[in-house]
């Protein structure tokens, strides 16, 4: 009996480290994912299209607000936002499962500093392809005010 239990509890000790391992290697994603949108941001928004290009799969593709499809290619021939527009995502929910990762959260969008904030609601899907992160599809919708 004092074997039986010697047993179980080593068992349970290999499972319990196994899910830690799992845990923390699902928290360095999560954090690289997070990460990624924060490098995405900023691309975008100082029309950084080289690193844009790095980020976004040959494959993306991009619903917009006004119900367009948008590839890479339509996204790194896009203008650059205008050098006093602002924003700010704040990321809601991340979920990572095997080589796929989900992001939902909003971006509040301003054209000046003092202009009234856009608020957009976002989901972006990642892949991780060959060993990195990439953004294979995104989805905008407007926030209703209020």
């Amino acid at each position: 009996m004092k074997y039986l239990v010697s047993a179980f509890l080593f068992a349970l000790s290999v499972v319990a480290s196994g899910f830690h391992a799992h845990a923390a290697e699902v928290s360095n994603d999560e954090q690289a994912v997070r990460s990624m949108e924060q490098s995405w941001l900023k691309a975008a928004s100082t029309g950084d299209k080289a690193a844009m290009k790095q980020m976004l799969d040959d494959q993306y593709v991009e619903r917009t607000p006004n119900g367009s499809i948008r590839t890479k290619a339509d996204v790194l021939s896009a203008p650059p936002l205008p050098a006093s527009a602002m924003q700010e995502i704040q990321i809601l929910r991340v979920e990572v499962s095997g080589d796929t990762a989900v992001v939902l959260g909003t971006n509040q969008y301003r054209t000046n500093p003092s202009a009234t904030a856009i608020n957009f609601m976002y989901m972006d899907v990642f892949q991780r392809r060959d060993g990195a992160w990439r953004v294979i599809a995104s989805q905008m919708s407007q926030q209703p005010p209020g």
